[in-house]
This record gives structure tokens, sequence and C-alpha cells, in this order.
């Protein structure tokens, strides 16, 4: 009876406990790794990646709305971890660029929700500053 009991216990042990992903991590040589803030190619080379699902602002198990990738290796000596956040993309004119009837002058790249708070204001803005623009190159070319 003991046995059988130790024997159940250790398998919902086994199985409760056990580890999901299986980390094949590769030994690299010190001499790979700058401690510059900047993650290189040869420095990822064999470097083991893991997609971190982690929420920016807290949801429902919701996706996140930023991709982050961790990435672990080790040295003889020491144990390297590393992160590769990403963010929200903007883009747009520099000033005094000249710009056509729908055209786009600003593409931010997020999911709405980021921006949903902000776009009335954006829109103002941009509308707002577009229009004295065109006014006062309008003025200059007469």
């Amino acid at each position: 009876m003991k046995k059988t009991f130790l024997a159940i216990c250790l398998f919902i042990g086994i199985s409760c406990f056990s580890q999901q992903t299986v980390l094949n991590l590769t030994k690299t040589e010190d001499s790979e790794f700058v401690l510059d803030g900047v993650l290189s190619e040869s420095e990822l080379e064999n470097a083991f990646p893991i997609e971190i699902i982690y929420e920016h602002n807290p949801g429902y198990n919701t996706l996140p709305s930023y991709k982050t990738t961790g990435y672990v290796n080790y040295s003889e000596e020491f144990i390297y971890i590393a992160f590769k956040a990403f963010r929200d993309e903007v883009l747009c004119l520099n000033d005094g660029d000249i710009f056509a009837k729908g055209e786009v002058i600003l593409r931010v790249s997020c999911t709405f929700a980021v921006i949903a708070n902000y776009i009335t204001a954006i829109n103002g803005i941009i509308s707002s500053s577009s229009g004295w623009a065109t006014a006062a190159k309008e003025c200059v070319d007469s």
C-alpha cells in the first residue's frame, strides 16, 4: 500500500511540476559578449529565444500590445540574459516638408487602444497646423 501511494504521489508531483519548455543552451565563449547595451547578431547567434507574453496594460488574458523577446545564453563564468523590446512606430514628415492633398503626413503603428484617448487632439493639431502652413505658403507664393 505504501509503495502504491508513493508511486501515485511521485507521478502527480512529476506531472504537476514539470517544466513545459526545455532550454537547450549552447555554451559560448566570453569573448563573444560585449556589454554595451546593443544586441549584436553574433551575441544572439547561440542564444535561446523566449517569446515573452506579458501585457503592457493588464487586460483579461489578452495578447500584449508590445512584443518582447528574451534571450538566454551562458559562458564558463556567467549566464547572459537579454531582452529585445519592440514599441509603437511613429513616422511623420519633417518641418517644412510640402505635402499634397490626400498624402499621409503621420503614420502611427500601434493598437487603437493605445492611441484612442488622443485621436481627437492629434487630428485637431494636424488640421490646424496644416491649415496655417497652407495659408502661409499661399501668402508667400502671391
